[in-house]
C-alpha cells in the first residue's frame, strides 16, 4: 500500500499519481484541512487515477460557503486580512511581478490570517509534533509522532502568501461524484472555529448518495477542534484507530512492513 500525505494541490498531486512510475500497489491518499478538500476532490476523479481509497479530516470541501460563514460571523477579521488577499492577488496576475513579489503573512496567531486562540493553539500543537524529541521527552515517555511509527511531518513555517486567500475559493467538490472508498471526519459539537463542521457534514451527505457496493463511505465525528486529531490533540487516539480500522476493511487486517510517502 501506498500512502500519499501532504497534498497541497489536487491538480500537481493528480500528475504525480499519473506517472508510470508509480507503483501498482494500492494508493490512498489522505488529507486534513485545506489539504483535506484537495484528496476530497481526487476522490471524484478516482475511475481516471490509481486510487483505491481517501481519507479526509476536517475538509475544506466548499471554499465560498467557508467564506460566506466567516464574513457573517467575523466581518471585521475578514475586513482586516481583505486588504492583503487583494494586493497579493493584484501582484500576481502582473507578469513582470508575479514571480519576484509575495507578500507574505503569518499564518496563525496575532496579526495572521488566522488570528483566533484556537488557529495559535492548533501552530502550537503542529509545531510540538514536528520537532526533534528532547532529553527530557524521551525520559519521560513523551517522544514525538515520528517515534510511533506515524512519520514525522515537513516542518512548519508560519507564514503564507496572502494571494492563497483566493485559491481557497475554488476549493469545492461534489460528494455525488466520489469514486472510490472514502472515510470523512470533522469535529462534533461544531467545535471546529475554522472550517464550520456543516461543511464536511454536507460533503458527507453527498458521498452517501454515491455510495454503492464497489464505494463505501465510513463517517467519524471526533472530539476537539479543527486541531483535534493532532498528536495531543482531544480526538487523536480515537482518530488513529478510526483511519486504521477504514485501512483493515479495504485492505486486510495487516498493515505493510514498509510505506512510502510523497510530498
Amino acid at each position: 500500500m501506498t500512502v500519499i500525505r501532504f497534498v497541497t494541490d489536487a491538480d500537481s498531486n493528480g500528475q504525480v499519481l499519473g506517472r508510470k512510475s508509480m507503483p501498482a500497489s494500492k494508493v490512498v491518499v489522505w488529507g486534513w484541512s485545506n489539504s483535506g478538500g484537495h484528496v476530497a476532490k481526487l476522490a471524484t476523479q478516482a475511475d481516471k487515477l490509481p486510487i483505491s481509497a481517501v481519507i479526509t479530516l476536517d475538509p475544506l470541501c466548499d471554499g465560498p460557503a467557508n467564506l460566506r460563514h466567516h464574513m457573517w460571523h467575523n466581518p471585521l477579521g475578514m475586513a482586516r486580512i481583505g486588504h492583503w488577499i487583494l494586493g497579493d492577488f493584484l501582484l500576481s496576475i502582473v507578469p513582470v511581478l508575479n514571480k519576484q513579489l509575495t507578500l507574505l503573512v503569518p499564518a496563525f496567531g496575532p496579526g495572521g490570517m488566522l488570528a483566533s486562540s484556537e488557529a495559535e493553539h492548533g501552530f502550537q500543537m503542529m509545531s510540538s509534533s514536528a520537532k526533534e524529541p528532547s532529553s527530557e521527552d524521551a525520559q519521560t515517555g513523551h517522544e514525538e509522532l515520528g517515534n510511533h511509527g506515524f512519520g514525522k511531518g515537513p516542518k512548519v513555517v508560519n507564514s503564507i502568501a496572502a494571494r492563497y486567500g483566493f485559491e481557497v475559493l475554488s476549493h469545492r467538490c461534489d460528494g455525488a461524484q466520489v469514486k472510490c472508498p472514502i472515510l470523512i471526519s470533522w469535529a462534533k459539537n461544531e467545535g471546529d472555529g475554522l472550517i464550520p463542521s456543516k461543511i464536511p457534514r454536507r460533503f458527507a451527505d453527498d458521498c452517501l448518495k454515491a455510495q454503492t457496493s464497489h464505494i463505501s463511505v465510513h463517517l467519524h465525528e471526533h472530539e476537539g477542534d479543527h486541531f483535534g486529531l493532532f498528536f495531543g490533540g482531544a480526538g487523536f487516539e480515537t482518530g488513529i484507530q478510526i483511519q486504521l480500522q477504514f485501512l483493515h476493511s479495504l485492505f486486510g487486517p495487516s498493515l505493510p512492513k514498509s510505506k512510502e510517502s510523497f510530498s
